[in-house]
This record gives structure tokens, sequence and C-alpha cells, in this order.
């Protein structure tokens, strides 16, 4: 008979095996002495455990193979934010106010994006991860959203990421609506925003100004949807918005 602690600790890990495993995209950054590394925020990882799944912080690669292997490996994917996307992707040249590209990883999430579309594999989109998927779907972006007419709220805020600075309002009958309702209150941390959304996405949240807060490009078999706010970064002070990766978590389950 296999000692008590082993049989404790086997079931945990069979625990474990039964969760589902989200795959989160990864950044690249440069360290003063040359070096280069990997890194995602905390965050993130904190609330795909929260949501009930095990969090995978997938490399950056140009290898196609381990790309498919990733993809084939994950229940789901988490696009997560970061540097500007590349203008060039869907046509424009650089506006004088694009901030940082990162083109190794533009390339990577664009080929990893297709890999877990084409598997029908449930995916997730977090600011930088809308504005990917966007463009990977046939949209395109507001490379500076402070050329678009009219007038504009503040959408680069200065307070704490876990503090809420405007409201949007929600599509009814969307996804979005039985999570948070037909309007809350979202942080903000983006210069670049969609413009158009491709043939198959539909908007499901806009800020005030018009500015797209949230795109849907679901089909009945397949969960595919994005937001430009920050969740990951409200759970504790806005606890609605872990309802967001319960929801993505939910479908990666079926």
């Amino acid at each position: 008979k296999r000692p008590l602690d082993n049989r404790i600790r086997e079931r945990k890990e069979a625990t474990i095996m039964t969760k589902v495993k989200i795959g989160l995209s990864s950044c690249i950054t440069w360290l003063p002495n040359g070096t280069e590394r990997a890194y995602l925020n905390q965050d993130y990882i904190k609330s795909v455990e929260k949501a009930g799944g095990v969090p995978l912080i997938l490399p950056i690669t140009d290898n196609v193979d381990i790309i498919k292997a990733l993809a084939e490996s994950i229940d789901g994917l988490l696009l997560t934010g970061g540097e500007d996307i590349n203008p060039l992707l869907f046509g424009e040249e650089p506006d004088p106010k694009l901030g940082e590209i990162c083109e190794a990883r533009d390339r990577f999430e664009l080929l990893l994006f297709g890999e877990v579309y084409r598997l029908k594999k449930p995916i997730f989109g977090i600011c930088r991860g809308l504005q990917i998927m966007t463009v990977a779907l046939g949209g395109t972006l507001w490379q500076e959203i402070s050329r678009k007419p009219g007038d504009l709220i503040k959408h680069s805020q200065e307070a704490d990421r876990k503090i809420s600075t405007h409201h949007i309002n929600i599509l009814p009958n969307s996804q979005l609506e039985p999570i948070l309702g037909l309007k809350a209150r979202v942080n903000s941390y983006h210069h670049q925003a969609a413009k158009s959304v491709g043939t198959t996405g539909t908007v499901t949240a806009t800020a005030s100004d018009r500015i797209i807060e949230a795109i849907d490009w679901s089909t009945p078999h397949h969960y595919c949807q994005a937001v430009q706010w920050h969740p990951e970064a409200m759970i504790d002070t806005h606890p609605e918005m872990l309802n967001l990766f319960k929801d993505f978590i939910q479908h990666c389950q079926k």
C-alpha cells in the first residue's frame, strides 16, 4: 500500500491535470547588459489561477513547429497587453506618435493566433491582444487615437492600474452583458485602438467617445473575444472583472 502522503500528492496532481491549461503570450525586454528576457505581468497569472485555470507562459519563437506544438498543448489562449502593433501589418505607414513595437512578438502572436483559431480553441484578448486579433481577422487600428475625429476622453490614465477611470457602454444581448451589465467602469492604458473589426467581428462595448472597448468574433462553436482595458489588474477592486476570466475558462472546458 502506498504511503498516505504519496496518495494525497497523486490526487492533487490529478486534480491539476484535469484543470484547463491557459497559454499566456509573453513579452520581451532587454536588460542594460544586453540580455534578452521574456516576462509577463503577474496579474495575468493570478487572474487565470483565481478563475480556475492553469497558467502557462508561452515563449516568443519563430519556429513554426514549436508554435504548432504550443497551440496543440493548451486548452485556451490569452493574448496579453504590451507594445504597439506594427502598422505595416494592416497596410499603413508609421504615425509619428507610434510607440515601441516588437516585430518578433507580432510575428509570433499572429502565427500562434492563427493556429489556435484553426483548432477552434477559445481565445481571449486583452488590450494589445484585442489589437493583434483585430489585425489577424482583417480589421484595422487607430495608430494614435487622437487622430480620430471628435472629442475624446482620456484613455492613458495616470491613476493606479487597479482603479477604474471611465465608463463603457455594453451591447445588449452580447456575451459581455450577462457578465458586466449594460454599463461598466474600466481602467485604460492605450493610445492605439481598433478602427474596423473585419467582416466577422461585432463591437460589444464602446466608450462615450465611441472608441471600441470590446469585440466578439465568436461563433456557436468557437469562443473568440477581446477587451481593450486591463481586467486582470482590477479583480481585487472590481471583483466582477474576474468573471471575464471565469467565462473564458468555462468555454475552455467544453
